[in-house]
């Protein structure tokens, strides 16, 4: 089962590629450096989490995408991507357990 870590290394790489960048980029939610405008550096959190779009949410993803597999390959993919995402953010393996303690590299 994929555990989310509170990492918010994908708050912080907000790319052309997200399937969110549109929509994220008309709000004025993409700040320079390509983190989300409504991130928490301090606390790893989102401060619109109980308002955040769909995109953001893990078990609505899938269907925005109109991709049609099993959820355990659904959560093998976000879990691959969380790992992506946490090396690249914090250059360093992602949590198995228990909360993100890591500072971004260069930081």
């Amino acid at each position: 089962m994929f555990l989310c870590t509170h990492c918010g290394a994908c708050c912080t790489l907000i790319h052309e590629n997200w399937i969110g960048y549109e929509k994220f980029k008309e709000k004025g939610w993409i700040l320079p450096d390509s983190v989300c405008a409504n991130y928490d550096a301090a606390t790893k959190s989102c401060r619109i989490y109980e308002q955040r779009p769909d995109v953001c949410r893990l078990n609505t993803e899938k269907r925005l995408l109109g991709w049609d597999i099993p959820d355990e390959l659904w959560l093998l993919h976000v879990e691959q991507c969380c790992e992506e995402s946490h090396m690249r953010v914090y250059d360093v393996p992602r949590e198995r357990s228990g909360s993100c303690n890591h500072r971004v590299k260069g930081s």
